[in-house]
């Protein structure tokens, strides 16, 4: 288990390096990612709320995935995909990779 990561799950399955999620930017300093995560989010809400300005957007799973992508693609590779592992946080299960 990863010491100062926020999820339950093993280092190698969760591509954790040096406690961090490994990042595009190679950020090994958990409060600088959580920054960068950060003022990620609050463009990806301007994303959400131009996406519903420009029409209705279908919330269907690809519009989920293309948030997800915006908001965290810029960090991670894994961003807007579907996840292969099984992950938790405080002892509770993420809906099961194996459904």
């Amino acid at each position: 288990m990863a010491e100062h990561s926020r999820y339950d799950i093993s280092l190698n399955q969760a591509g954790i390096s040096e406690n961090v999620f490994k990042n595009r930017f190679g950020i090994t300093d958990q409060k600088i990612l959580d920054d960068a995560e950060a003022i990620l989010l609050k463009d990806s809400y301007n994303y959400f709320l131009l996406s519903l300005l420009k029409g209705d957007p279908e919330f269907d799973l690809a519009f989920l995935f293309s948030v997800h992508e915006h908001f965290l693609g810029t960090l991670y590779s894994w961003a807007g995909r579907t996840r292969t592992v099984d992950i938790s946080k405080d002892g509770i299960l993420f809906a099961p990779v194996s459904v």
